[in-house]
């Protein structure tokens, strides 16, 4: 079972309306894909933190500004 495709383009246009790549998208879409399918379990913290750390490593943030004083 894969994920509905009007959640997939709500994904897919939140991600673009931050600016973040596509490739972000496509990630949380495939993590979405193996909860619904059961490949993955929600419940597993192990597997939970791999994915989250997957994504995290996948946004793009502006460098942190430095205080001017």
């Amino acid at each position: 079972m894969n994920v509905d495709p009007a959640i997939q383009a709500a994904i897919r246009d939140s991600v673009k309306q931050q600016g973040q790549e596509v490739a972000l998208a496509d990630k949380l879409i495939r993590w979405f894909d193996e909860v619904v399918s059961g490949n993955e379990d929600i419940d597993s913290e192990d597997a939970v933190y791999k994915r989250l750390d997957l994504l995290f490593r996948a946004v793009e943030t502006a460098e942190p500004q430095e205080d001017k004083e």
